[in-house]
């Protein structure tokens, strides 16, 4: 399966020099933990996460003015739209990270944003349509091995 299809399309972003309230009040507002940081042209240039917040904001003292450049988590993993969930999850444990941006490949630009959530979301629902695909299957074969012991008898 592809990544782009289990991502999140348009994802919450804010530019570098964006206040940290006002980030904050963006995460809060669509009750995420992550905005992902885009330059003018579109391009991710960082992530910033309510992680970043607790141990690069509050807990060196900085004020709710500070803008995001300043203790955002810079170059972020990202992954291509045209890649599977397979290659995300590579990404993912590779850089320790839970978030993906989603970049076009020709582009560089952001298209949408995929979690670890995401990706064990769609790991549930694909063995979730797998036990049903072999359940029916069973059925059908038993139904199958019934009629023909029937035959059998008959």
């Amino acid at each position: 399966m592809g990544i782009i299809d289990i991502a999140t399309a348009n994802p919450i972003t804010c530019s570098p020099d964006t206040p940290a309230a006002q980030v904050g009040r963006l995460m809060s507002e669509h009750d995420i933990g992550a905005v992902i940081v885009v330059d003018d042209g579109g391009y991710p240039v960082g992530i910033v996460t309510d992680r970043d917040f607790a141990v690069r904001l509050v807990a060196t003292g900085r004020d709710s003015e500070t803008p995001v450049d300043q203790f955002m988590s810079r170059e972020p993993a990202t992954v291509a739209s045209d890649k599977t969930v397979l290659d995300a999850a590579h990404q993912l444990a590779a850089r320790g990270c839970r978030r993906l941006p989603v970049i076009d490949p020709s582009s560089g630009r952001l298209v949408g944003v995929v979690t670890l959530d995401d990706l064990l979301l769609n790991a549930t629902e694909t063995v979730d349509q797998i036990t049903r695909v072999l359940s029916q299957e069973r059925h059908h074969d038993g139904a199958l091995l019934d009629a023909w012991r029937n035959r059998q008898t008959a």
